[in-house]
């Protein structure tokens, strides 16, 4: 990894503090949504699409986004279709698998205009492709990076794949930050969560996981510099409950 993070960081958050002089609060969520398939075993994106919407977050992390194999052609971009359709939000994609007609992966969403676009591979050989989705957006006139993921079931994998994600970001624009993401890490005392924490601050970390009963803080949320990341908390209700076996998780920041 770079060895001027110092002067980076510094560099952040005199940026940062630029910034900071009107502090408006922007809630921003990351949630998988498990394809859209619910507790029932059934696809029911609409009900998915309804529960973004009534979030109502300005910047959105979406994981497991799109359909599985045995779906027509029609199907191909259904999900994203209602979602966009659902919620007037702004969509990224970053598919990391594609089947004959239909891809998944990784998306953002965003009620505020985007800027730049980067994609970037962390998946491993022989193992499921997983994907960093690195974004600029104009946010209240102001530039912000917001970096979407899913990380492996493997834990040497995690670890390889967080490496990435922090040399992506020193090497990527040098503006406040927001990682986000499914980290599927359930230790916080491993490796992947003190790297991180390291490098950009102990943030809340509510369980999400399983959406029934959740007891595993797998989804996960950063702000550099570091900014507090306000209300961290899970959107828990009837309805989250049955769409996905994820529960979204809600924070607020100050631009």
């Amino acid at each position: 990894m770079p060895d001027d993070r110092g002067w980076r960081d510094d560099q952040l958050m005199e940026n940062f503090e630029q910034y900071s002089g009107e502090k408006k609060p922007v809630k921003v969520a990351t949630y998988n949504i498990h394809q859209g398939i619910g507790r029932d075993g059934l696809e029911n994106v609409e009900k998915t699409a309804e529960l973004i919407r009534n979030i109502d977050a300005r910047v959105v992390g979406i994981q497991e986004l799109g359909a599985f194999h045995g779906q027509s052609a029609d199907l191909a971009t259904y999900q994203i279709d209602r979602i966009v359709e659902t919620t007037k939000m702004s969509v990224v994609t970053g598919p990391t698998i594609h089947h004959p007609h239909s891809t998944y992966g990784n998306c953002l969403l965003s009620k505020d205009p985007v800027t730049a676009v980067r994609r970037f591979n962390i998946g491993q050989k022989a193992l499921e492709p997983r994907g960093l989705l690195d974004v600029d957006l104009t946010i209240n006139g102001r530039l912000m990076r917001v970096m979407v993921t899913h990380l492996g079931l493997k834990a040497w994998e995690r670890r390889l794949q967080v490496k990435k994600i922090l040399n992506h970001l020193d090497e990527g624009p040098n503006i406040p930050t927001i990682i986000m993401g499914d980290f599927n890490e359930w230790f916080p005392w491993s490796r992947v969560i003190r790297w991180m924490n390291n490098r950009c601050g102990i943030s809340s970390a509510p369980a999400t996981f399983p959406a029934q009963f959740p007891i595993l803080a797998l989804d996960r949320l950063w702000a550099i510099p570091l900014c507090p990341l306000k209300n961290v908390r899970v959107y828990n209700n009837k309805i989250s409950r049955l769409v996905s076996d994820h529960l979204p998780l809600v924070a607020e920041i100050e631009i």
